[in-house]
């Protein structure tokens, strides 16, 4: 909590009405969030995810910023392909595609809850290989000679239902971002289709349009 406005002003030898400003600077940059009655709050740190236009993956998002990322595995296992997946994918309707399971933490919180689907004929049997703590991306290219060259993503808010507020330590029907993405190597083949929950208090999505220049 920080201090109050009277406080602030005193400390500052400015008036109420420039600490109040200031404030509300704040808060529409997402630094602080107020609370009618009690005061100013430290806002959480947010994560920036530009998955929407990068296809190197979370976990490389993240590493890019200097963020330590944990990944705990929860399943990994040969599968029929969902028919939403299969779609995505190219494929029929319940041909094998690996599927991983996994809970990621960014500087020890739990952030990502995501599926990831592989088709087998591109991959082989891996459900007995170890990924750890490597990106699916750098596993695949390791294991599979398999490049990420671009992808589709679309992106929606929904609630928490009671498994993704258990594993991302979150209220049931808290806000979350619903991912689902495909990715294709460099010479148009679907090589992966996620389906990715991400908290939506601790993340924020950073899009950049145009020729790439940064002013």
């Amino acid at each position: 909590m920080l201090p109050s406005e009277a406080e602030l002003g005193d400390a500052y030898d400015i008036s109420r009405t420039v600490v109040r400003q200031a404030l509300e600077g704040l808060e529409r940059a997402g630094i602080v969030y107020r609370v009618k009655g009690k005061g100013a709050f430290l806002s959480e740190r947010k994560v920036v995810a530009r998955l929407l236009q990068d296809p190197s993956g979370f976990q490389a998002n993240m590493e890019a910023q200097g963020l330590a990322v944990e990944t705990r595995v929860l399943g990994q296992a040969i599968v029929p392909a969902p028919s939403d997946v299969a779609d995505a994918l190219g494929m029929g309707v319940g041909q094998p595609v690996l599927c991983l399971e996994r809970l990621r933490f960014v500087e020890g919180e739990a952030i990502f809850l995501g599926t990831s689907y592989v088709p087998v004929a591109l991959c082989g049997d891996l459900s007995e290989s170890d990924i750890g703590e490597e990106s699916l991306n750098a596993f695949l290219r390791r294991r599979c000679g398999l490049v990420p060259a671009g992808g589709r993503r679309t992106i929606e808010s929904v609630a928490a239902g009671r498994l993704q507020a258990e594993l991302l330590h979150v209220p049931i029907g808290a806000p979350l971002f619903y991912l689902f993405a495909v990715t294709w190597t460099e010479d148009g083949r679907p090589m992966e289709c996620s389906q990715v929950w991400l908290r939506g208090d601790r993340t924020v999505f950073e899009v950049q349009l145009g020729s790439g220049v940064n002013p």
